[in-house]
């Protein structure tokens, strides 16, 4: 059974229910960058595993350094409590974009967590990496995660940067 838990976001005063799924909008990535840290950091201060879902090396290194200023950051991973997952890795099968795979990737993860002494998982991928062409199955994507996942032990935050809103139209 599902019990209510609310959970800091770390970027921002205030908790939310396990279970939400953010959909957030940065112009920069300095601004991502102000947002993932304290977002893992917060969830790592909060006993959840955390996966950082990134779509470039630099990237990777540049969010670890900021979360390294935050908690000890290889404390956490010598835990096996933050895992870096690349998008191709995350979200792709054969290289071929499919939520199912999303799906039972956190879906295992999930259901491992009462094994690993961890309160819950806090997971959130930058999603700079789709282009037009995928927009349509992202978007699906997107409102199955809510659908799915709104009354597990999760937090999920999926970033979009907002040049990619011209990928719209409405």
């Amino acid at each position: 059974m599902f019990k209510r838990k609310y959970n800091p976001l770390g970027f921002m005063k205030g908790e939310v229910e396990q279970g939400t799924h953010i959909v957030m909008l940065y112009e920069k990535i300095s601004d991502l960058l102000e947002i993932f840290p304290s977002f893992f950091a917060s969830g790592l201060k909060n006993n959840e595993l955390c996966i950082v879902v990134y779509p470039n090396t630099a990237l990777k290194q540049k969010i670890k350094k900021e979360i390294s200023r935050i908690v000890d950051l290889q404390k956490y991973t010598k835990e096996k409590k933050i895992e870096f997952i690349h998008y191709k890795t995350f979200y792709f099968k054969n290289n071929i974009f499919t939520k199912e795979k999303v799906y039972r990737l956190i879906d295992k993860k999930l259901n491992s967590i009462g094994f690993k002494d961890i309160d819950g998982i806090r997971a959130a991928g930058d999603m700079s990496w789709v282009k037009s062409k995928l927009l349509k199955k992202v978007l699906v994507y997107e409102k199955g995660l809510t659908e799915k996942y709104s009354k597990r032990l999760i937090l999920l935050m999926c970033t979009y940067p907002v040049k990619n809103l011209s990928l719209i139209h409405i």
